[in-house]
Parts: structure tokens; sequence; C-alpha cells
């Protein structure tokens, strides 16, 4: 087995320890101060978000990146962009200090002027961490990743749930991502033996922000793609709405990151060492996109059909609005699920230029839904449009990676056509078991439990056959590293063949 793929196996491995771990303890974390706080304290945490977001974009200008996909990056380097990660981490906190009152003009809550100016602190922490953090996952070193981000995220979390219960309302969520960031930055120089000199040499940034540009521009369409929903929610619809549409898609996003992100970020640092075998990417990728298409499909069917019983066990009775808007957000969960592992595939191979061009048509016609769906259906009507914007979107840029690899796009559907077909088996026996039991009106009761339970366990024995039969790379993948049996497919993260 290459090193490379040595490495990437044991990265994996570790960043599925990070994301289960640590979504865990997320969503049981979030159900507790669900209870403890209102939509509307969720509403102003939102809006804040918003006005801070689109500043993150350009915390790094996307240099953390250029670190990972340069080969044989030199201490200067690494000196000269950790200062100038700093200057742009000051002037982006200066920036939110000064508009912070027109912001809060802006969305007419008088309370946000002092959140933003507090929250501006995670400017100054999250820039001096680029540099460490992106040393971490250029050495595939994702074992001390995961025991950074257990420690970051039990501490914020315990932070915010002692001013919650003390009735410190939306500043126990302030209190509890400024805790996570300070954290974040004191872990990741205490695991890294790199430390920044006294050295800014700016002819060494050239080569970074060729990269780092192009990237920036995409990063920023997609920060409004991400967020022109909460930007609008919240301005016409009000803190409650957007609080209420935050809870929801938030449940949507925990499985995507515990499973698709756990991927994503292996593969870019992996694919960079490989960054000129066309082939063998597309080898790595089809098998890792058959992966998460093989876990996150079944998961999104099952959020989707349950949304109920799932927003009464995690949230509790107050947050029932959250159901239908859930519903339409697990069909899109699916599409994002394979949708980001394009991005790696991108950085990669160095065509950040392409990704940015890509995104500017993709990402603008996804921003024109959002608002046209807003505008004619309300909240619900958004999320609609979101969900069917995104599927044009994902083509257009799952063409382009077909292209830069040499491949058709059919290429791609046929390798995640398994997937796709034995999912579909999956949702229409919970859809049909739910038909037959789940309108008695008592959600929680034994006998509801026990039947869907069973249910479950038969609908996900048809699922595994299916893929069994259609002989899915997932499936083969995680059969081959369970039992450890070497078959005649091809091995996870090498481009040869097994016999």
């Amino acid at each position: 087995m290459s090193t490379q793929s040595s490495k990437t196996k044991k990265g994996l491995k570790w960043s599925v320890i990070d994301q289960v771990v640590r979504q865990f303890i997320t969503l049981v974390i979030s159900g507790i101060l669900s209870r403890l706080l209102t939509p509307a304290e969720y509403g102003l945490l939102g809006m804040v978000t918003v006005a801070i977001g689109f500043l993150q974009v350009f915390k790094d200008i996307g240099l953390g990146s250029s670190i990972i996909q340069k080969q044989g990056i030199t201490a200067e380097e690494q000196s000269t962009i950790f200062w100038l990660s700093i200057m742009i981490g000051l002037v982006l906190a200066l920036m939110l200090v000064l508009t912070a009152p027109l912001i809060a003009d802006f969305f007419n809550e008088p309370q946000l002027t002092l959140l933003i100016r507090v929250m501006s602190l995670n400017f100054l922490f999250s820039s001096m961490a680029i540099v460490p953090d992106a040393l971490i996952q250029k050495a595939i070193d994702f074992k001390s990743y995961f025991y950074r981000n257990l420690g970051t995220t039990l501490l914020g979390g315990l932070l915010g749930i002692g001013l919650a219960f003390k009735g410190f309302g939306v500043w126990a969520l302030v209190g509890q991502s400024l805790l996570t960031s300070f954290a974040g930055l004191i872990i990741s120089f205490r695991m890294v033996q790199w430390r920044p000199q006294w050295i800014f040499n700016k002819t060494l940034l050239k080569s970074h922000l060729r990269f780092s540009l192009p990237l920036l521009g995409d990063s920023s369409i997609n920060y409004w793609v991400r967020n022109i929903d909460n930007l609008l929610v919240g301005k016409f619809l009000g803190a409650v709405s957007l609080g209420i549409y935050n809870r929801a898609y938030g449940l949507m996003l925990l499985p995507l990151r515990q499973i698709s992100s756990t991927i994503s970020r292996v593969m870019f640092p992996s694919f960079a060492l490989i960054q000129h075998d066309a082939a063998l990417i597309w080898d790595q990728y089809c098998k890792m996109m058959s992966l998460v298409a093989m876990a996150t499909f079944p998961l999104m069917a099952f959020l989707g059909v349950y949304a109920h019983e799932v927003i009464l066990i995690v949230y509790g009775p107050g947050w029932m609005e959250v159901v239908p808007l859930l519903k339409i957000l697990s069909f899109l969960g699916a599409v994002q699920s394979i949708a980001t592992l394009a991005g790696p595939v991108y950085y990669a191979k160095g065509k950040t230029l392409l990704l940015f061009r890509v995104g500017l048509v993709s990402k603008t016609l996804m921003i024109a839904g959002i608002i046209l769906g807003l505008v004619y259906g309300g909240l619900t009507g958004m999320v609609w449009c979101y969900l069917l914007s995104s599927m044009i979107a994902f083509f257009v840029e799952v063409y382009f990676v077909c292209y830069m690899l040499f491949k058709k796009i059919t290429d791609f559907f046929t390798n995640v056509a398994p997937e796709f077909i034995a999912s579909l088996l999956y949702l229409g026996i919970l859809l049909i078991a739910k038909y037959w039991y789940g309108n008695t009106g008592n959600f929680l009761s034994p006998s509801f439990i026990g039947f869907h339970f069973v249910v479950g366990l038969l609908a996900l024995l048809a699922y595994i056959y299916i893929l069994h039969i259609m002989r899915s790379k997932g499936l083969q993948i995680a059969k081959k590293n369970i039992y450890g049996k070497r078959k005649e497919v091809p091995s996870f993260n090498d481009g040869r063949k097994v016999h």
C-alpha cells in the first residue's frame, strides 16, 4: 500500500471518529439549549451570523487551502501567510465594530450592536489559527484534529449550557462560540511543531494568491447562497421565523457534516498528493462518492419520513413548525451530500478559477431561486426553490468535474445509481409503513416505536441487498474494511485492482 493510501485511510478513520463523536455531542448540546432558549434568541444569533458570515469569507482569502495544496511550502511562506492573516483579521474585526449599529438598524434589532461587537473577537482567534489548522490537515493528521475538535466542542457547549441555565439568553450562544474559537486556537498551536517567525515577504504570496483569490470569489458567492435565506427571512419574517428555519436547516446539516464533510476534508490533502494523476483521482472520487451516498441517502430518507418524531425528541413540542421545512430540506441534504465532494477535486487540480466561473453561474441561479421562492411562496416556497435551484447547480458543477478528469457525466451517474435506486426502495417502504401506522396521534407509544423499528430494520436489509446485487462500490469498500477480505474489487485508495 502506498504512503498516500495509508495516510488517507488513517486520516479518514480519524475524521469519521471526529465527526461521529463531535456531532453527537453537538446534537446533545443543541437539544439542551433548545429547551433553555427560545426561537427568538436563536433568531438573534442567526442575524449576527449573517452579519459576520460574509466577512468570515475574507478571513484567510483562501490562503489556508493554498498551504494544503502547495507541495514543498517553506517556513518563510508559512510565516508570511500567518502575519497577513492576522492583519486581515484585525481589519475585519474593526469593520464589524464600526458597522454594528448599521446592521442593527437594518434588522431593526437594537441588541445586535453589542452582540456583533463582542462576536468580532472571533476574527482575531480564527485568523491566528489558519496556518496551524492548515498544517494539521496538510499532514492528514486528523487524529490530532479529533482531539482538538472534541476539546473545543465540549468546552464551548458546557459554557453555553451553563450561561443559558443562568438566564443569559442569547449571550449563552455568543459565549459558546467565542470559547470554541479561542480554545481551538490554543489547542492547534500546541499540536503543531511550528511557530511563526518575524518574517513577511510579500513576493512569496504571489503563487498563493493566484490559487486563493479565485477561491475567495467562489467562497463569496457561496456565502450568499448559504445566507441569503437567513438574511431575507430575518429581515422580512422576523427573528422567530429565522430561528425556526435555522433549527430545520441545522438538523438537516448534522448528518451532512458528519459524513460528507468528514470525507471531503480528507479528500483535498489526499488528492493534492496525486494532483497530476487524473485517473487515480477519478477512481478515488467515485469510491468516496459511492460511500457517502450509501450512508447519507437513507439517512435523509429517514429524516424526511420521521421529521415529526425527530423534532419532538430532539427539540421538544415547542418546535413543531420546523417539521414541514425539515421534510423538504431532507431532499436538499441528499443532493448536497455528494455535491460537497466536487470541491476537493477543483482544489487539488488547482482549478480554482474554473470553480469561480462555474459558481458565478450556478450559484447566482440559486440565489435568484431563493429570492423568488420567498417572495411568492413565503418560507415554504423559499425552501422548495432552494431545493430545485441546488439540483441545477449540482448538475453544472459535476459536469465540470467530469470534464477535468476526462470523463462523461453519465459515468458520474452510473457510479451513484446503486445507492439512488436502493434509497428509493428504502424510502418507499418507510412511507408505506408511516401511512399504515402513523395517524394514531401517539407518535412515541411503545407499539408505534416497535412497529417502525421492525419496518426500519427490514427496509435497511432490503437497501443493503439492492446495493449488493448492483455491486455498489461504497458497500464493497465498507465490507472490505470491516471484514478485511481481499476481493476482486478496486482497493479503497489504490488505482490498481487486487486479484
